[in-house]
């Protein structure tokens, strides 16, 4: 689910706030031990009404359903999906099936974790999606007509973690397409970092994500720059 919040200024004689509410459903698929992912997306639109307080007509706002479809590929020998085994499964292994006990676990667990760290090693990670946008439907911006058609905007990025267990690059570009008869198509230009900082469980409250990280991005075009910053979890 996915909530939209509308404001206006009271001068403009409308309901200070308003929301909408819409849903937003995908799946990927992750084939076990292979080195491609397949995922799509779908959201409703949102459509939200704010109601005059003086009598003058209300005014809408609609936020346009989007559909996705995705590609990823890893290349090098870092696995993308990896099977997932826990340290019973081990255990039980090592044990020939006999129920584990407390030290073959523990056992197990040391192994599990040499494997991870063992295949912390370079990879370069390319993802697609070719997005698919409502258009505009009937109003003007100006002297402009919206586009009444679907908008479909291709997108490219590439990931590769250059310093492994340290650091993370990331850069990516993708197609901006005019939603107004005559507006100009615009290439943009993406590009973040994430880098491993310090130890820090919160006082053993996250354990074991210990590792805070540091992550920055950028998005830049003709005419447009948008940058963020983000603190979070190492894993």
């Amino acid at each position: 689910m996915r909530v939209v919040g509308f404001s206006f200024d009271a001068r403009q004689s409308v309901v200070p706030l308003t929301a909408g509410i819409g849903y937003t459903a995908g799946f990927v698929v992750k084939p076990k031990n292979q080195q491609f992912r397949v995922g799509a997306t779908i959201e409703q639109p949102i459509n939200a009404t704010l109601t005059s307080v003086t009598g003058a007509l209300p005014v809408s706002a609609e936020v346009p359903w989007t559909a996705a479809l995705g590609f990823a590929y890893q290349f090098g020998p870092r696995r993308l999906n990896p099977a997932f085994v826990t340290a019973e499964a081990r255990a039980r292994r090592n044990a020939a099936g006999c129920e584990p006990t407390r030290e073959g676990l523990k056992q197990a667990a040391r192994e599990l974790f040499e494997e991870y760290e063992q295949n912390q090693t370079f990879y370069l990670l390319v993802t697609t999606e070719l997005a698919l946008i409502e258009g505009g439907g009937d109003f003007a911006i100006g002297n402009r007509l919206s586009l009444d058609r679907p908008l479909v905007s291709p997108r490219l990025g590439v990931e590769s973690e250059v310093l492994p267990r340290r650091l993370r690059l990331r850069t990516g570009t993708y197609v901006e397409l005019p939603t107004t008869a005559g507006a100009p198509t615009r290439v943009h230009g993406t590009g973040g970092l994430d880098v491993k900082l310090f130890e820090w469980d919160v006082f053993g409250l996250v354990h074991p994500f210990d590792y805070w990280q540091l992550s920055l991005a950028a998005d830049g075009a003709r005419s447009y720059l948008n940058t963020s910053f983000s603190i979070g979890f190492w894993h």
